[in-house]
């Protein structure tokens, strides 16, 4: 992964932060990081990525993305694989036993 915390690129910032709008994800998979500067993650938790080095950059599915976890309210990275993308807070809010990452459910289903 790039740079951990206080690193030269992870205080420089990205697009997340000087985008105006901070983008969510939702853990899909519970996470335990091996090194301190790594997130946890609990499944449903909502992130707000705060340096994705290669943002714009769908190729790599795999890269790891810095945020700070809702729940917790520390700062770390994780993989970006292990989440996905989220509306908004209330959108992740709709987390349920029979939703468990709040996805839209279609009324047809």
């Amino acid at each position: 992964r790039p740079g951990g915390p206080g690193s030269a690129e992870s205080l420089a910032g990205s697009g997340a932060e000087g985008a105006g709008r901070a983008e969510l994800r939702v853990a899909l998979h519970e996470f335990r990081g091996m090194e301190p500067e790594e997130l946890d993650l609990a499944v449903g938790e909502v992130v707000t990525v705060t340096h994705d080095p290669e943002r714009g950059s769908q190729a790599d599915t795999n890269r790891w993305l810095e945020g700070i976890g809702e729940q917790s309210q520390r700062r770390g990275w994780f993989p970006r694989a292990y989440t996905a993308a989220q509306a908004s807070k209330q959108a992740a809010r709709g987390v349920h036993e029979d939703n468990p990452v709040g996805w839209a459910i279609p009324s047809d289903a």
